[in-house]
């Protein structure tokens, strides 16, 4: 059997190959990204008794575990089910900014909404569940952390309206990858109580679009470029007026989580987070490449558990580790407890980028993300703009949404300084929720040509003395002409 037929062959649910076509990646789902310390502890127990398999962390704010084979798997979904993961459905699909509830400039904690949706999603019981593709949202709680719903398939931004009442503004048909498109302004105001009836909405519209449809791959974004978005956000709106009589009840009360352990400390930490609850803090923790490492797990387990309270963790969007709800004196203890581990494999210092894990592991990489990783690390990250790397065009890590992104398009397995990237300019996911904007294919480079590129390329940014995200955008036939000098 060819390497290309065994893809074809069943894996568990929950699982699919990695490139090898031998081992299976193991999801780790989880709702908004949160993570409670008994299910890092059980992470912790996996990785202590199978040290061979690794852990990594998505753009999604989930958790995958590489390495395992089949029989393996088997195990390892029990386990992961039994702690409260999701390896199964729809609950890793929605993704939050990791401080709602946290940040002093949030509308509301938007949270418990997430979970709803979640909830609602995976049950089984209204159309959001029977959607012939995927469905991926993103909530924000505050203006300021617009990136994931920019671009999302439905994006939920925390608003009040005149009388001070919560609700969201809504976009959607949003998506990264090939033919991107950034979503559409859905409603100005619904009421946070109507959220669900949101979702049925939008899945009732995503089901008629494509019941007909014999196309493969079912994304919102293929059928909006067929029927244009006026038309799109038209038959959006027919169908929420239709479910609005639905009686979508049961969604949650915003109680504040009660703190009582804070403990103020006067201390500034790059890593350090305060929030609006005074003397509780949050330690964030980039990993490099979303890799995290067997002893750091094991040593944040011990010190968690260690605690007399019981704090949080979350995993963001840019993948980093957040240990949330620490009192002051307990994040330095923290931080000092992790401070070989972060010093040997370079955690919670700045990342000049967040990678996928490309054509080392997936089986639709194009191109070996960790050699180009490895020539960005040799960056200050501090004097780089937020960079993507994707092993192809599908953007898992947001590469078209970046002021610096690169795709794979090609590979050398027996050289991976020979793989080829094509590079981005000029993305952004900020600059508002539908407005924001897709970054520009330039032309192609080999890894071997990145350094040698990137350094003309800061002293470039730095003679204009203009920011990244203004210099990428007024300096793009510049940027074009340096390419071609390294053209792959």
């Amino acid at each position: 059997m060819t390497q290309e037929n065994r893809y074809d062959a069943p894996t568990l649910p929950g699982t699919y190959w990695e490139r090898d076509a031998e081992h299976v990646v193991v999801r780790a789902h989880l709702a908004a990204g949160r993570m409670s310390v008994s299910q890092w502890h059980t992470l912790r127990q996996i990785l202590d008794d199978y040290p061979d398999l690794d852990l990594r962390i998505t753009t999604r704010q989930n958790a995958r575990i590489y390495g395992a084979d089949k029989a393996l798997a088997e195990k390892l979904l029990s386990r992961l089910t039994e702690a409260g993961f999701q390896p199964v459905g729809k609950k890793g699909d929605i993704v939050i900014n990791w401080d709602s509830g946290l940040r002093s400039d949030e509308v509301f904690d938007i949270y418990p909404y997430a979970l709803a949706i979640s909830d609602w999603q995976s049950s089984g019981l209204g159309r959001a569940a029977q959607v012939p593709g995927k469905l991926k949202t993103s909530m924000t709680s505050s203006p300021g952390a617009l990136e994931t719903v920019s671009y999302a398939d439905l994006g939920f931004i925390a608003k009040r309206n005149d009388k001070g009442e919560p609700g969201f503004a809504v976009v959607g048909g949003g998506s990264l990858g090939a033919m991107p498109r950034l979503a559409a302004q859905l409603l100005d105001f619904v009421p946070a109580g109507d959220i669900l009836r949101v979702m049925e909405a939008y899945a009732q519209v995503f089901i008629d679009l494509f019941a007909e449809s014999k196309v493969g791959k079912k994304r919102m974004r293929f059928a909006i470029r067929k029927m244009g978005e006026e038309a799109f956000v038209a038959a959006f709106h027919k169908a929420y007026d239709d479910v609005k009589a639905k009686n979508l009840t049961g969604l949650p009360q915003n109680a504040l989580r009660k703190r009582d352990w804070g403990e103020g400390i006067d201390a500034n930490h790059p890593n350090l987070r305060a929030t609006r609850f005074e003397g509780i803090y949050s330690l964030y923790l980039p990993i490099p490449a979303g890799i995290v490492p067997n002893e750091f797990v094991a040593a944040l387990d011990d010190f968690v558990n260690y605690l007399e309270y019981r704090p949080e963790l979350a995993l963001a969007a840019d993948q980093a580790v957040v240990v949330r709800d620490l009192a002051g004196d307990d994040a330095l203890a923290l931080l000092d407890a992790l401070a070989p581990l972060m010093e040997k494999f370079g955690i919670g210092a700045a990342q000049s980028h967040i990678a996928c894990v490309g054509a080392d592991l997936c089986r639709f990489g194009l191109a070996h993300n960790s050699a180009l990783s490895a020539v960005l690390r040799r960056f200050n990250a501090e004097e780089l703009p937020e960079i993507g790397i994707s092993g192809c065009m599908n953007s898992c890590s947001g590469h078209q949404v970046k002021p610096l992104g690169f795709w794979g398009k090609k590979s050398d397995h027996n050289d991976f300084a020979n793989d080829i990237y094509e590079v981005v300019i000029g993305g952004s996911a900020c600059r508002d929720a539908a407005g924001a904007i897709i970054g520009e294919n330039i032309g192609s480079l080999s890894v071997k040509d990145v350094e040698a590129f990137l350094t003309d390329l800061i002293a470039q940014q730095k003679d204009s003395g203009e920011p990244w995200e203004q210099f990428v955008v007024n300096h793009a036939d510049a940027l074009k002409a340096l390419v071609e000098t390294y053209k792959a």
